[in-house]
């Protein structure tokens, strides 16, 4: 069962709450690549992506 079946208002808090981390993390990320300079732990976008993905959610951080 979905959270958003179960409590639409919570889930919706939660939406937010992570809309609001992958926008964050874009701006860092954008901040990075202006400077050239290494993103840290690359790999936690892919992996974010997949599991937010997998679970059926949309995600800013790409597919």
């Amino acid at each position: 069962m979905r959270l958003e079946d179960v409590d639409p208002a919570l889930f919706k808090e939660e939406d937010n709450w992570r809309r609001y981390l992958e926008e964050q993390y874009l701006r860092l990320h954008r901040w990075f690549r202006e400077r050239s300079l290494p993103v840290q732990n690359p790999g936690w976008r892919s992996e974010y992506v997949e599991d937010i993905v997998g679970l059926g959610y949309p995600t800013l951080l790409g597919d």
